[in-house]
């Protein structure tokens, strides 16, 4: 199979689509694909890399290197 053609036959009839429920589907076979990438390239934490964190983060707290959660949820919104 050639890729490049077999893209450009996929693009021509995807134009040619009309079904939204189709488009949808497409859609989401993106995102999960997405997905799947992002979750591919996680790596577990090992015990002591955790810990590690966990005492940055008590020093960030102790030397008041915090936000408040109402800025933090600002960002979200």
């Amino acid at each position: 199979m050639n890729l490049q053609a077999e893209k450009i036959r996929l693009i021509e009839w995807l134009v040619q689509v009309q079904d939204v429920q189709v488009i949808k589907q497409i859609v989401e076979l993106k995102n999960q694909k997405s997905v799947s990438d992002y979750e591919a390239q996680l790596k577990p934490m090992t015990i002591e890399e955790l810990k590690s964190k966990l005492h940055a983060s008590m020093e960030d707290v102790a030397a008041g290197r915090v936000d408040r959660l109402e800025d933090v949820m600002k960002e979200f919104k």
